[in-house]
């Protein structure tokens, strides 16, 4: 999605899905705290991927530092969800 956001592949699936992406970025734009850009809410979702995938490996190898990553996480999907939604709530 990524590089279809910098125009680096055209593919015209993914086309469709980045519009829409677009669109939904677009219709919350004035309820948010913070508004993302079309290319940073995809590099913050490549975060949280990497955040979770890395995290959960360190946890199925009971390393301390999986369990970290996963808090992490957590925290970056509550921070998500007041940032794009806190507005919303409070009317």
């Amino acid at each position: 999605m990524l590089a279809q956001a910098y125009k680096i592949v055209n593919f015209s699936d993914l086309t469709e899905a980045t519009l829409k992406v677009e669109e939904f970025i677009n219709i919350r734009a004035d309820k948010q705290i913070l508004s993302f850009t079309l290319v940073g809410y995809f590099y913050y979702i490549l975060i949280m991927g990497i955040l979770l995938t890395t995290g959960a490996g360190g946890t199925i190898a009971r390393r301390r530092w999986g369990f970290y990553l996963l808090w992490i996480y957590i925290s970056q999907c509550m921070l998500h969800f007041l940032l794009t939604f806190k507005k919303s709530i409070e009317k």
